[in-house]
């Protein structure tokens, strides 16, 4: 099975081809090990090869059995594996097999074994070669992978592979299995606000007290940014997964500790059944993200997934389309309501209010779109354009001599964190050429909850400029009474829910009387929104509230009815 040797050794130093002389120079100089042996003992090693075994001059190992350099745990194995090598390649043309056997610097080394003919006989060389680096790289490159470098999870690829093998066994079993979605809720604000360094330590932690809450075997990754993914391999009924939703919602409820931070974080969790929601990884991933997302409209809460709730993905994106549709085409309109003045019975103010006008569904309702534009982010050339046809419409009534003071237009929470609201604001007056004084913003309180230096430095800029600020929807959000002091605000809106119901002995009614107090306190006006009845208008004026707009003065209505409205008998038909 192997040549004498000596005459191997002759049959090296044999004349070569060009070619053959040209390899032999490229194997000596290779940075890697490259070894050649027959019967075990050395016929050939290059350079590289000499210095990993402490030898200087290769030559010197010509002749050396290679076991002398395999640590004695691993020689038995290594003799079998190459016995094996020698006598499959006796059968086949060219052999491969990788081999991890050597001690010191050749730790991993691939085999390859070459039948040839030496004086007619068969004989065997082994190449081998060091390989070590590259495996190394290979098993990183292919941990990587696979694996979260952040929480150190599996990742999304093998959740994939890990849901493809799942739903394999259970159609061959005949078994059920769920998945489940979970979603961070707000979790942005957290990077937004305390960075991404804090957000980053935050999911690491939340990793760790999640995978603790599931039951040992449970396959559990992250699979991007704030979401997660459970597989649930043994269920027998749809209850087995809200358990376990549920368990991962009540794991977050303390708090983590995250540097000198008590964080709170909550989830949305969306769950889907295999078969009866799909037999295949990819339509089960699909509608478990789908009731993912009707679980955000609600938060902190689990959805299991129904069919209806395609079709209604199905419409919401056929909306966004229409959206983006409408926002090239301007198929947006304003409408406008009256604020009144409650001592004078003018109308001193008009909210500009969107609505959607499209060529074959008519008129969309806001409380349809807005919440898509806010989740696609639309809002913000939806709102650019609203300030714009608002603050233009100002502009015309201003210069037909129309007593109003001021235009007041809603900003989302997410239009004053991406866009540069001042250089925005100031565009837009520049543009209409309208006095600031016009302009009145309106936020809601959760704007001034986040990033209060930012949000401080913004609204005095704004102040300064001549442009008003007031809170919208006041008491329906944080309420935290801190900032009404540090925030330069103007005027108090207080919510319609508030002033729907009141009644001289109800807690609607005392709320809305501390309300007034608290805002002409701190030298802010009052406006109460919702106003219907004229004893709700009777109380609010009794407990020294500025102004008033609702539908006991006039719903919202196009820029031509509003002007009517300005006229003198419109006003004393309004008060």
């Amino acid at each position: 099975m192997a040549g004498d040797t000596e005459a191997a050794r002759d049959s090296r130093r044999s004349p070569m081809p060009e070619d053959d002389a040209r390899f032999r120079l490229l194997v000596e100089h290779m940075t890697d090990l490259v070894a050649v042996h027959c019967e075990g003992r050395i016929v050939f090693i290059n350079q590289a090869g000499a210095r990993m075994l402490g030898v200087a001059d290769p030559q010197d190992l010509h002749g050396r059995l290679i076991w002398d350099f395999i640590h004695p745990e691993h020689e038995a194995l290594m003799v079998a594996r190459v016995q094996r090598v020698l006598e499959e390649a006796m059968a086949t043309p060219l052999v491969e097999t990788k081999l991890v056997a050597l001690d010191g610097s050749i730790v991993d080394v691939e085999i390859i074994g070459m039948p040839t003919s030496h004086e007619g006989r068969p004989a065997s060389q082994v190449v081998a070669r060091n390989i070590s680096r590259r495996k190394h790289a290979e098993a990183l490159a292919e941990h990587n992978a696979y694996v979260d470098p952040l929480t150190g999870l599996p990742n999304r690829r093998q959740f994939r592979d890990r849901m493809q093998h799942a739903v394999s066994l259970a159609k061959h079993h005949d078994r059920q299995l769920a998945i489940l979605l979970l979603d961070l809720d707000r979790f942005k604000n957290i990077n937004d606000t305390l960075g991404h360094e804090i957000g980053d330590a935050l999911l690491q932690a939340i990793a760790r007290r999640l995978q603790e809450t599931l039951h040992h075997g449970v396959f559990f990754a992250r699979i991007g940014g704030d979401s997660f993914s459970v597989i649930l391999s043994r269920v027998t009924e749809e209850q087995d997964a809200m358990t376990a939703a549920n368990s991962l919602l009540e794991a977050l409820e303390k708090p983590f500790k995250v540097s000198e931070h008590d964080l709170y974080v909550s989830a949305s969790v969306g769950i889907s059944h295999f078969p009866c929601d799909g037999e295949e990884p990819s339509e089960l991933l699909m509608n478990a993200e789908t009731a993912m997302y009707r679980a955000k409209h609600q938060r902190n809460t689990c959805v299991l997934y129904s069919s209806s709730m395609h079709e209604a993905a199905l419409e919401r994106l056929s909306l966004e389309s229409r959206l983006h549709r409408a926002i090239e085409h301007d198929e947006f309109v304003l409408h406008y309501q009256p604020q009144v003045d409650l001592r004078t019975g003018e109308i001193v103010g008009a909210e500009a209010l969107i609505r959607w006008h499209h060529p074959e569904l008519g008129m969309v309702s806001p409380a349809k779109f807005i919440p898509l534009a806010e989740e696609t982010g639309l809002i913000l050339p939806i709102t650019d354009l609203v300030l714009r046809k608002a603050c233009r419409q100002a502009r015309e009534w201003l210069s037909a001599g129309a007593p109003l003071r001021r235009m007041a237009v809603n900003l989302s929470g997410l239009y004053f964190k991406q866009r540069e609201v001042t250089d925005a604001i100031a565009a837009v007056l520049a543009e209409c050429d309208l006095p600031p004084s016009m302009l009145e913003l309106e936020m809601t309180e959760s704007i001034f909850m986040e990033d209060h230096a930012r949000t401080l430095a913004t609204l005095q800029t704004l102040r300064a400029t001549g442009v008003a600020v007031s809170i919208d929807d006041f008491g329906t959000g944080y309420s935290s009474l801190s900032y009404l002091q540090r925030f330069p605000i103007g005027m108090l809106k207080i919510d319609q829910s508030f002033v729907r119901e009141i009644q001289a002995v109800t807690d609607d009614a005392v709320l809305v009387k501390a309300i007034i107090g608290l805002a002409h306190s701190l030298g802010m006006r009052v406006i109460a929104e919702g106003v219907e009845t004229e004893q709700q208008r009777a109380y609010l004026a009794a407990h020294g509230c500025d102004e008033i707009q609702g539908y006991l003065i006039s719903r919202p209505v196009p820029p031509e009815a509003f002007q009517r409205l300005m006229t003198p008998e419109a006003e004393r038909r309004a008060s």
